[in-house]
């Protein structure tokens, strides 16, 4: 990975498009969604937050 990383790079800085095929773990949560989650959670009422938060764990559970 390194090498192809190192690869790409130094054709980026010549200004050569370069395209790095890659894989993406999608089951890892990042800071952006994290933030967004909580951002989100707060313009609701209670009503609303408990209405989504148990539609998220049924998502979770059932898949």
């Amino acid at each position: 990975m390194d090498q192809v990383m190192s690869k790409a790079w130094s054709l980026a800085d010549d200004n050569v498009p370069v395209i790095v095929d890659v894989k993406i773990d999608y089951s890892k949560r990042t800071r952006f969604t994290e933030g967004i989650v909580v951002t989100n959670l707060k313009r609701f009422n209670l009503g609303t937050k408990a209405r989504f938060i148990g539609r998220a764990l049924v998502r979770k559970v059932t898949g």
